[in-house]
């Protein structure tokens, strides 16, 4: 999910200024800042479905808060969303592919395996994303990001493969439902490169993407009985809920910033920080522990990563 902004934002922001030495210890302390905001919102995904609250009624919530934060930025900047034709087929896919289908996999499989296990596999996109991008047409072969591509893919084998992986055939199971939500956020980075309507900007298409998406959850929240009242005594749970939508959008917004002073190549290295912070998250919020197996699947991911990342296109 998190990694595939990389892709959008090298269609959206083509130049950037990245001859500045003297910012760049600058840059490297917000890429830091960026990547931990978006690593802890797995854990706290975990958190906010450990007491039974259903997926759907804790997405009409961040989807609420995430509208609010990207709806007040784009009305401080004078900015008025895009509603012609091609626009709302965009925020449909968007909604539908990045945001609907994706997160109710995400947070049923939350429910079920370790957090930590969730950063490294939401960090498999990329690798996801390649072989996609090569059948349609909007990458070329390149064997260096073919190779990240496999040893990504591997990762996931040996997490679920080697009976010493995860815990047991529950996990497994629910580690590769996941995968199939890795693999929308793959199809939804895609597609808004394809589509070819990157004018409308990032912010907007968040914004977008996430009203039609609210209209769309809201009627099976109240028909299912899933809505999540706010009123009476909140517990972590409740203040995690907040917090995934909250950090979410900043960490959405601080990456904005980051390739616009950066440059996108320079920013898809918060891949590395949001996978390694994810799991430390993991380890410090929920005192997760983890297989050697898990570990070398980390290790692979990281690796993973570093090749399947764009090439510099200029010095920095």
């Amino acid at each position: 999910m998190r990694q595939l902004r990389t892709q959008r934002a090298l269609a959206i922001f083509p130049e950037a200024n990245l001859n500045v030495p003297n910012e760049r210890a600058l840059q490297f302390v917000l890429l830091i800042i960026v990547g931990a905001t978006w690593g802890m919102t797995n854990p706290l995904a975990k958190i906010s479905v450990s007491t039974g609250y259903s997926p759907l009624g804790i997405m009409f919530w961040q989807l609420v808060i995430v509208i609010s934060f990207a709806g007040f930025v784009l009305v401080m900047r004078g900015h008025r969303l895009p509603l012609h034709r091609k626009a709302l087929v965009l925020y449909a896919v968007i909604a539908l592919t990045g945001t609907l289908i994706p997160d109710f996999l995400l947070y049923t499989s939350a429910a079920h395996i370790p957090a930590g296990i969730l950063s490294i596999i939401m960090a498999v996109s990329p690798m996801i994303a390649l072989p996609m991008a090569l059948l349609i047409g909007i990458e070329r072969f390149d064997m260096r990001r073919t190779i990240g591509t496999v040893l990504g893919l591997g990762a996931v084998v040996l997490m679920v493969g080697p009976k010493d992986g995860l815990a047991g055939p529950t996990e497994t199971v629910f580690a590769l439902v996941a995968l199939c939500s890795a693999a929308f956020y793959a199809v939804q980075g895609n597609f808004i490169i394809w589509y070819s309507q990157t004018d409308i900007g990032p912010m907007r298409m968040l914004v977008g993407s996430s009203a039609l998406g609210l209209l769309v959850i809201t009627p099976f929240v109240v028909a299912t009985d899933q809505f999540i009242d706010p009123r009476g005594i909140w517990t972590s749970v409740e203040w995690a809920i907040v917090g995934t939508g909250g950090l979410h959008a900043l960490a959405y917004a601080g990456y904005l910033a980051l390739i616009a002073q950066s440059g996108p190549v320079f920013a898809s290295q918060v891949a590395y920080v949001v996978t390694a912070t994810g799991m430390l998250w993991s380890i410090l919020l929920l005192s997760e522990g983890y297989s050697n197996w898990v570990w070398l699947s980390f290790v692979l991911v990281m690796i993973a990563i570093r090749l399947v990342q764009p090439r510099r296109t200029r010095p920095l």
